[in-house]
């Protein structure tokens, strides 16, 4: 058993030119990766995902098991247990079944964020209030995603999932007042939820 605690736009020309960039660009997908900046993405394909450096968890677009909708999620993974999720970014804005999503690394606004290829919708964002593309991504080998600004030297990452969790805690994450994880009410249903997990708020 693993060890976590579970609590079951962009112009339009511009995302047209993604499948040309996918085929020109100097990044080679190919090869399994842990970070993204500005200007690369991990699109819908069913091959491209992030891997962290030591291959323990894996970030991509899934289904959820039993889902009859075939709508698309952003989530991170255990890399040899696909099905043991601990970590979803658009949970309550699914992409459409029909529409290709896209994870951008870095977007033009400074955020990573999810999107999609036709119509320029956004379905989840970090909303970092400044909009410096200088920023990198990155999966780190405990699950969490790190959103870090490369021209500080402070290694103060600017947003974290392990600060902004969904329904799991993993070792190494702070369990203080701040943190409270929602459950899902199903497998196939995947933005409702009948529990919240937080600390007993003393008066």
């Amino acid at each position: 058993m693993h060890a976590l605690f579970e609590l079951n736009c962009y112009a339009s020309w511009w995302l047209s030119s993604i499948f040309f960039f996918l085929c020109s660009s100097r990044v080679d997908y190919s090869y399994a990766r842990d970070t993204l900046k500005y200007g690369e993405w991990i699109i819908d394909n069913g091959t491209t995902t992030l891997v962290s450096s030591g291959g323990t968890f894996e970030l991509g677009f899934f289904t959820p098991i039993n889902s009859s909708s075939h709508e698309r999620y952003v989530g991170i993974w255990y890399k040899q247990d696909q099905q043991t999720l601990v970590w979803v970014a658009n949970k309550y804005d699914p992409v459409p079944n029909g529409s290709i999503g896209v994870l951008f690394g870095i977007a033009k606004d400074g955020n990573l964020k999810v999107s999609n290829t036709t119509g320029g919708e956004d379905y989840w964002s970090t909303y970092l209030h400044s909009s410096s593309t200088n920023r990198t991504v990155k999966l780190m080998d405990s699950g969490n995603l790190v959103v870090n600004d490369d021209d500080d030297q402070s290694g103060t990452s600017l947003w974290e999932s392990f600060k902004n969790p969904t329904d799991t805690v993993l070792p190494g994450m702070k369990m203080d007042e701040n943190l409270t994880l929602y459950s899902w009410k199903l497998d196939g249903d995947q933005g409702q939820e009948q529990f919240t997990f937080e600390q007993d708020q003393e008066e």
